[in-house]
């Protein structure tokens, strides 16, 4: 049976599909990253697989440590300025899906715009501190719309306006 361990929980869906699949699965419970030592110490044990996050204390020595037995290293993060990346462009090969979050970046981009035109952090702030006094057209978070704003050319304005 081979063996993966992993430094943090990666979902139920995703633990169970290992299991279902065979594999003896040892996932770090914290929040926090595990320590070094605890990575190092599991990947001299002879596992066969490490699953690790761009926290996780990662560097050669602890690549060094499973030689022989260590087979893949999964990162759940994107680029490669992450820690496990330049440990192991010397001595394996790296396969990266550089475009894995380039629509939830575009998605969050538009959704912050929107937040911002429409001022929803302090119209939120105000209901939860209950200090929304009544509705009115244009208090107090009227906002504005994202539609043909272009925020290159009006980048030095305190908001936004239509207005050229």
């Amino acid at each position: 049976m081979k063996r993966i361990f992993v430094t943090s929980r990666i979902g139920d869906p995703a633990e169970n599909r290992l299991r279902e699949r065979g594999y003896e699965l040892e996932v770090f419970q914290g929040p926090e990253a595990p320590p070094k030592k605890l990575i190092i110490e599991k990947v001299k044990s002879g596992i066969d697989a490490l699953i690790t996050t761009l926290r996780d204390p990662i560097d050669a020595r602890s690549f060094r440590s499973g030689e022989g037995t260590l087979k893949v290293v999964a990162q759940i993060a994107v680029g490669s300025t992450t820690s496990t990346a330049p440990t192991l462009t010397s001595t394996r090969s790296i396969h990266q899906h550089r475009d894995v979050l380039t629509e939830a970046t575009a998605e969050f981009a538009f959704f912050m715009m929107g937040m911002l035109a429409r001022k929803m952090w302090q119209s939120e702030r105000a209901v939860r501190e209950q200090k929304w006094p009544s509705w009115h057209p244009f208090l107090p978070f009227l906002g504005d719309e994202v539609t043909g704003k272009d925020h290159c050319h009006h980048r030095h304005r305190t908001h936004w306006s239509g207005a050229d």
